[in-house]
């Protein structure tokens, strides 16, 4: 099983955030509009406008250019 530090999830709106976040409701853990990556063995990365997370999944492309200041 990951880390939760270890795993970022990535909202419709392009904020990064963990699981567990209290602005994350259980049912978006499975919903295809947020993205799920595993980062093993690194820690949650610092994320901007500069340092985007960009993860493909099939035909789509999600971008992080936030992260949750709660995460």
């Amino acid at each position: 099983m990951e880390d939760a530090r270890q795993i970022i999830l990535i909202s419709p709106t392009g904020y990064a955030h963990h699981p567990g976040c209290h602005h994350i409701s259980p049912e978006y853990l499975d919903n295809p509009a947020w993205a799920r990556l595993v980062l093993h063995g690194v820690a949650f990365p610092p994320v901007d406008e500069d340092r985007p997370v960009t993860v493909d999944i099939g035909e789509r492309t999600w971008i992080a250019k936030r992260r949750c200041p709660d995460c």
